[in-house]
């Protein structure tokens, strides 16, 4: 059977659009120097980044979660994170403005899904001029629940317009595929990111793997022309 026709795009935020690792590793080696600790090696950080701050924060002061400073930790890191992203370091996937504006080009809406709280996202994506055009921003505090519960992205849908199986969503972990799945629409994975160590890509379940944001594009804007 054929997909039904692509009507609509949905991006998960760090490590699809964004690299944000640089924000990241500021802030986590910076908390580790005030403690007498060594930094954390940008490649093992990237490789926690989908898990979240908890996680960051685990690897780099050797951690688990019931340890009783990891609460007080916590707070400051988010705190002073919040306070960098005012002279963000984070940057565009290279071509990521040509996959945005050539969905443009096609007529393609393409919103935000992201389990970035909203304190945290929406400063961030208002210091790019790429992100002005998309269509809305969902993060797991405007609907109580984060990936790979589906509910933000079928907020995301409801407000374009769309139903949820003309659309896909976009994302760098295999928790989105599991997201795309719950939400009735094909998850579409990316080979940049923050890719977990195992399983590869080839595992997550997608229905298509993107190679770079061009690549994307190309299928994206075959989709939309079935």
């Amino acid at each position: 059977m054929n997909p039904a026709r692509l009507n609509a795009v949905i991006f998960d935020l760090d490590g699809t659009l964004l690299d944000t690792q640089p924000d990241f590793s500021v802030v986590l080696n910076a908390l580790l120097a005030k403690h007498q600790r060594p930094p954390v090696d940008s490649a093992r950080l990237q490789q926690t980044i989908s898990s979240g701050a908890r996680a960051m924060l685990k690897l780099g002061f050797d951690l688990d979660d019931k340890a009783p400073e990891l609460p007080a930790l916590l707070t400051t890191f988010l705190d002073d994170y919040e306070t960098l992203l005012s002279s963000t370091r984070a940057s565009l996937y290279d071509d990521t403005d040509l996959l945005i504006s050539g969905l443009l080009e096609h007529n393609l809406p393409w919103a935000i899904m992201t389990n970035k709280v909203r304190r945290f996202s929406a400063p961030l994506i208002s210091r790019f001029e790429t992100f002005a055009t998309c269509a809305c921003l969902i993060c797991p505090d405007d609907v109580n629940a984060g990936k790979p519960d589906p509910a933000g992205i079928l907020k995301a849908c409801e407000i374009i317009g769309i139903a949820p199986a003309n659309a896909v969503y976009v994302g760098d972990h295999p928790r989105d595929m599991e997201a795309a799945r719950n939400a009735g629409m094909p998850g579409i994975a990316v080979r940049w990111g923050y890719l977990p160590g195992d399983p590869p890509p080839e595992l997550w379940g997608a229905s298509f793997i993107a190679d770079t944001p061009l690549h994307l594009l190309a299928y994206l804007q075959k989709r939309h022309a079935v």
